[in-house]
């Protein structure tokens, strides 16, 4: 399998994740803009399989926030997330 096949299958398992996680829409139905960005959106999701968004939400209130968090740190298949202020 040559590099460029390793990238397509892993970015069709990545839109599979957020897919099944419905991340885009709990987050902008929060009022949230919800970026795709990394190597996920570059189209090179090779070794490193992460899915990395940037999100961007003025004027959400803290309440809110604190349940979408409460939703990602519940999903089981998660491995790691960080929230930057």
């Amino acid at each position: 399998m040559n590099i460029f096949d390793i990238a397509k299958q892993n970015q069709e398992k990545a839109w599979q994740v957020i897919k099944n996680t419905n991340i885009i829409q709990i987050w902008e139905d929060a009022g949230a803009k919800i970026n795709l960005v990394g190597s996920l959106r570059t189209g090179l999701l090779m070794k490193h399989r992460d899915i990395d968004f940037h999100i961007y939400s003025p004027g959400i209130r803290y309440q809110t926030v604190c349940r979408r968090r409460t939703w990602c740190n519940r999903n089981e298949r998660r491995k790691a997330r960080t929230f930057l202020k």
